[in-house]
């Protein structure tokens, strides 16, 4: 009876999320409306009596078919789709299931639990009234969050996500409940002639109070913008009794550059990087290299250079002719400065890019590094957690991307990574909601409804991942970068062989963009029952990625079981981590 009152009470609720409810009421609203609009001018019009009648017996059978059409499909700003299917995510769960683990930005939502030493630092608004203090506000304030990133004391909130606020004019209250940060800081900037002045204050995101606030006005110059960020986190963890460790006093940053133009050309570079479109990628590698010509020791400019050409060659994008290599960026930037943890994330980049000769050992190293020059170095534990992932520690991956996460809230990337270390530790359910929490926060990117497929086919939910692939596919990008055509197909060729439909995946195998690739035709003799010839097609598998890694290691353990009880699978695994430069 219990189990009876508890399905009765989900399909209520299911009923309700669907909005059927909602459907029914303006229905039969209208549907009398009209019968008594029609009431009244039938007798004064030439239509029979009977009209009224009529209407009535249309109205009455076709409310089950509006019924059905509430149930299925959704009005959204995207136009009319089909509404997915509840999980396990959008229900109760029953007590002999476990509860998933909750999200970093669910256990700081409320202002009472918010840790004060938590803090996000605000862009600064621009009073100049004109976009040439623009790049001097967005440096300092990239510079102040570097600066303060570096103590151990304090948790900051990443640049990726305070940026969604600018211009908001939320409270503080909001932001920090919003970000998960106890502490908030603003601030303006206004630019006159050689001048530069700066107004901030700090303000506690529990209270929405004041706890301090000054006036800073410098001459306009390298050194004094640098000074200034300098002065600024110092006040700031003095404020917040956020002491430094003898380490991180030893480690006192140095002028980076003293020339200006230097500097601003090295700002609009970063921030072509974090556009991530080709275009921007190419013309972030023009702005480092102008940035170089102007002070060729400028070892953050040595490093975003690498990061550019790393990522132009990871995307499979035309090289910039003349551009030096990544590897020799990073090197020249660790020259200069080798306590940069930027340097050291671009060193790991380097260090598994494909065709590089990949060492992912290494490259958690540097990682590693990396993350204790800079405690706070979201970008860094992101990039940790995946190379935790394919070196097969699925749960140091997802303490990584947890880590990740909870600095950079509102990255779509970060979500999405998250979600891949969740379902590699066995934790679908949670997974779900991490790539749905980025797929809203960036509904495009192919690769979060393509992630979003394999968590609800994981999750016995195939008909709702075969329409994740789908929008994946409407969303895939021309480039070749991930996931490719190829991967999206192979990945439902496994949904639908989970529903059984075997006779459309066997023509999978006949596309030629499936027939290129080693893995996804693998992938699909699996799905297939075949475990002879995927076996056979993943030891062609030369070098394995990213994807290909995941899922031999931790996916699709009903397609995937039999290869890794075969007796060739300890050399498969031997052969894909020599890949990843294992020993």
């Amino acid at each position: 009876m219990g189990r009876l009152v508890r399905r009765m009470g989900r399909f209520l609720t299911e009923l309700r999320r669907r909005k059927v409810y909602q459907v029914t009421v303006v229905y039969v609203v209208l549907a009398v409306g009209t019968l008594e609009v029609l009431d009244i001018l039938v007798p004064q019009t030439p239509l029979p009596d009977w009209s009224v009648r009529l209407f009535l017996v249309i109205a009455v059978a076709g409310l089950p078919v509006v019924l059905v059409l509430a149930w299925v499909y959704d009005i959204t700003p995207g136009g009319v789709e089909r509404t997915e299917a509840a999980g396990p995510a959008d229900h109760d769960v029953p007590p002999t299931e476990p509860r998933a683990r909750p999200s970093p930005a669910d256990t700081a939502a409320q202002p009472g639990t918010l840790d004060p030493l938590t803090i996000a630092v605000l862009p600064f608004e621009n009073l100049s009234g004109s976009d040439d203090a623009r790049p001097l506000a967005v440096g300092l304030h990239d510079d102040l969050l570097t600066e303060l990133s570096r103590a151990s004391a304090l948790q900051v909130i990443s640049g990726t996500s305070v940026r969604a606020f600018e211009s908001e004019g939320r409270s503080a209250m909001d932001t920090g409940a919003a970000l998960g940060a106890g502490t908030v800081i603003e601030g303006t900037i206004q630019m006159a002639g050689r001048r530069v002045r700066l107004n901030i204050q700090m303000v506690d995101a529990r209270t929405d109070a004041q706890r301090w606030a000054e006036r800073f006005d410098r001459e306009l110059s390298a050194e004094n913008i640098f000074d200034l960020q300098v002065e600024l986190a110092t006040r700031i963890r003095r404020e917040l009794q956020a002491r430094l460790t003898s380490d991180e006093v030893a480690r006192q940053p140095s002028l980076p550059t003293g020339d200006l133009e230097a500097y601003r050309l090295y700002v609009q570079g970063r921030r072509g990087l974090e556009a991530w479109g080709e275009d921007s990628i190419r013309a972030a590698v023009r702005d480092f290299r102008a940035a170089l010509d102007h002070d060729r020791d400028y070892a953050a400019a040595w490093s975003g250079l690498a990061d550019a050409v790393s990522l132009l060659d990871w995307y499979s994008y035309a090289p910039v002719p003349g551009a030096p290599m990544a590897a020799r960026a990073v090197e020249r930037a660790l020259e200069l400065d080798p306590d940069l943890a930027e340097a050291h994330v671009s060193k790991a980049i380097v260090q598994v890019a494909p065709g590089s000769g990949r060492d992912a050992p290494a490259a958690l190293r540097s990682l590693e590094r990396a993350v204790e020059l800079r405690p706070s170095y979201a970008y860094a534990y992101a990039w940790m957690g995946w190379v935790h992932l394919v070196l097969g520690d699925a749960e140091r991956g997802v303490e990584a991307e947890e880590t990740s996460t909870r600095l950079d809230p509102l990255s779509p990337a970060a979500r999405v990574f998250h979600a891949e270390a969740l379902l590699a530790a066995g934790d679908g359910t949670a997974a779900l909601r991490e790539v749905r929490r980025g797929r809203e926060i960036q509904p495009g990117r192919p690769l979060s409804h393509m992630f979003e497929g394999v968590i609800l086919h994981h999750l016995g939910r195939f008909d709702d991942a075969l329409v994740s692939f789908g929008r994946a596919r409407d969303r895939i990008q021309p480039d070749g970068t991930s996931p490719t055509r190829a991967e999206l197909l192979a990945f439902e060729a496994v949904t639908l062989a989970g529903t059984g439909r075997l006779e459309k995946v066997t023509p999978l195998l006949t596309d030629d963009d499936v027939a290129a690739d080693t893995f996804c035709t693998g992938l699909i003799h699996a799905a297939l029952g075949d475990a002879e010839r995927a076996l056979e097609n993943f030891e062609r598998v030369d070098p394995w990625g990213q994807l290909s890694t995941e899922c031999l290691r931790y996916f699709y353990p009903e397609v995937l079981g039999s290869i890794r009880h075969a007796p060739g699978y300890p050399d498969l695994i031997g052969a894909m981590e020599r890949s990843w430069g294992v020993a």
